[in-house]
């Protein structure tokens, strides 16, 4: 008597389910992670360039805001 793992008893489209989903969850996480890691990256170098010249890059960020809105 052959004995059969039981894996080959788990339908195919659950397992399949199963990957999507967490492949799906990895992409978006691994979005997620590259977004906040551009947003800190950005303001690492505004606090740099303020510490720099603080006047110059308060002003243009000033006037930024101010035409943006």
């Amino acid at each position: 008597m052959v004995s059969t793992p039981c894996w080959i008893f788990i339908p195919e489209k659950e397992i399949r389910k199963k990957v999507n989903y967490m492949y799906i969850s990895d992409i978006l996480t691994e979005i997620l992670y590259a977004i906040v890691k551009g947003i800190l990256t950005l303001i690492g170098l505004y606090i740099e360039q303020i510490q720099k010249r603080p006047i110059i890059t308060i002003g243009l960020t000033i006037l930024f805001i101010h035409n943006w809105l």
